[in-house]
């Protein structure tokens, strides 16, 4: 099945096209604006953007984020713009400044993907990756949190691209809308 996906994130766009093989899938075209992303949820902000691009092809869209604990879940559905900062790095040392002195460091990777058709079916996957947030970044593989995210030991910045796929969020989420999809 060819599919429009909504985002301009390169490294979204490579898990995508990583984890469902068997799909073509088309980028946005260069005059799209994206919508505002005024949802409450990274579900209703997912659906925001797969309506938005709505048109002859299914439509996947993705919102996802980084939940800290101690943070009160924060940065949330605010991860791609924490602290007002427009760089990963800027928000991972931003993230860091906010954790000093906590002791509590549970944190986890959600991830919401809206499949919306042109008949206006949805699909709905949600997955999370539970794990901690460490002291110092490690690893420079992934994007955005990945050098900060420990999951059994290792940050998804030390994990090659497989063994990410393999447990992040994103991932799970992918496979499950995958086997949505096998069922229509």
């Amino acid at each position: 099945m060819k599919f429009l996906i909504a985002t301009t994130n390169m490294g979204k766009i490579r898990e995508f096209y990583t984890l469902m093989p068997e799909h073509e899938f088309e980028p946005l075209p260069i005059a799209y604006a994206p919508p505002a992303e005024d949802g409450k949820t990274f579900v209703e902000n997912a659906r925001i953007k797969a309506r938005a691009a709505a048109g002859v092809l299914p439509v996947i869209a993705e919102d996802s984020g980084l939940c800290v604990a101690a943070l009160g879940g924060a940065p949330g559905i605010f991860s791609a713009r924490y602290g007002g900062y427009r760089t990963d790095r800027e928000r991972n040392m931003y993230l860091l400044r906010q954790m000093v002195g906590k002791t509590n460091r549970a944190a986890c990777f959600e991830c919401a993907i809206v499949c919306v058709f042109p008949n206006g079916r949805e699909l709905v996957s949600v997955a999370r990756c539970n794990g901690s947030i460490v002291q110092v970044p490690r690893g420079d593989n992934g994007f955005g949190y990945d050098p900060l995210f420990e999951y059994n030991g290792s940050t998804t910045g030390e994990m090659t691209q497989g063994e990410k796929n393999l447990i992040s969020h994103r991932g799970r989420a992918i496979r499950q809308l995958v086997r949505m999809l096998d069922r229509l």
